[in-house]
């Protein structure tokens, strides 16, 4: 394993001078390590690239509205509001242990669809 002063030196040069890229997948990709301590998942890196793609952050605001939106709208728990939605009910009150099991049974239902169609977690 080389000295971080090594290291440092290393990536410093390759972003400086020998980097080329006809995308972004490069500087996120080091960035995404470097803010993990080195490494990062698959995933986590993908994630990374898909939160500055600008087109399919369109794609995903469209899908928002013509689906989840829409359908959660009809069973009046979120309004459109401006450029986003907000829940109907007030929950600023809930406790932490309440978010945190609606947070759990919006993840358990999540898993259970992606299992029904095959799809990893």
């Amino acid at each position: 394993m080389s000295s971080p002063s090594a290291s440092f030196d290393r990536l410093r040069d390759f972003i400086s001078s020998k980097m080329r890229m006809s995308h972004v997948y490069q500087p996120l990709m080091l960035k995404m390590l470097i803010q993990n301590g080195g490494w990062a998942s698959t995933r986590d890196i993908a994630s990374s690239f898909l939160a500055q793609d600008g087109s399919q952050i369109d794609y995903y605001a469209e899908i928002t509205k013509r689906m989840p939106g829409k359908v959660v709208g009809r069973h009046n728990l979120v309004e459109g509001e401006g450029h986003g939605y907000r829940l109907v009910s007030d929950v600023r009150g809930l406790t932490p242990e309440q978010r945190s099991e609606i947070a759990r049974k919006a993840a358990k239902a999540r898993w259970a669809k992606r299992r029904q169609r095959g799809s990893p977690s």
